[in-house]
């Protein structure tokens, strides 16, 4: 039993408060230096599979309207069938793969296969490939913008840069 007053207390509650501003400091720092590498993106590679998806979609598709709808289509069957693939693979690693329960559910139910593209795989418009786009666009893999003009595509990867980020 403590007897008399408690004058300290060395128990130190978490604060996510940023009284000097350093946190704001070092993320705006991270933004300017390396703009695609987050928290929410573990898959690197995503990035240039994302690209080679642009890529794929413009020149090698044969689809003739390039616009955000029908990127979004392409996009969701190629990142459904990489999601098949990797869950296909023997001790692939499917740590924060996005989309893996309901295509584990497709691979269950019908073991022997061919796959269907199930597109109840994943909510997002762009599937897994989500936060990626957005890096993508930061390092200039792919642009939203027609340099000549300033003004914006009408389907932002119109543009692909063999280049990338811009010092």
């Amino acid at each position: 039993m403590i007897r008399g007053p408690r004058l300290n207390n060395i128990g130190k509650n978490f604060t996510s408060r940023d009284s000097l501003g350093l946190e704001g400091v070092a993320t705006s720092m991270q933004g300017e230096i390396c703009p695609v590498v987050t928290t929410v993106t573990p898959r690197a590679f995503y990035w240039p599979f994302m690209v080679w998806i642009y890529y794929d979609f413009l020149m090698k598709s044969g689809i003739k309207q390039h616009t955000s709808t029908a990127f979004k289509a392409y996009l969701r069957r190629q990142d459904y069938f990489f999601v098949m693939a990797t869950l296909l693979t023997p001790n692939a690693d499917n740590n924060n793969l996005v989309g893996k329960t309901k295509a584990q559910i497709d691979i269950d139910n019908n073991q022997a296969g061919p796959y269907p593209f199930n597109d109840g795989y994943f909510k997002a418009g762009f599937g897994g490939m989500l936060y990626y786009n957005a890096g993508c666009t930061s390092l200039y893999f792919i642009t939203s913008e027609n340099p000549e003009n300033g003004k914006e595509y009408d389907f932002p990867g119109n543009k692909l840069s063999p280049v990338g980020y811009r010092l």
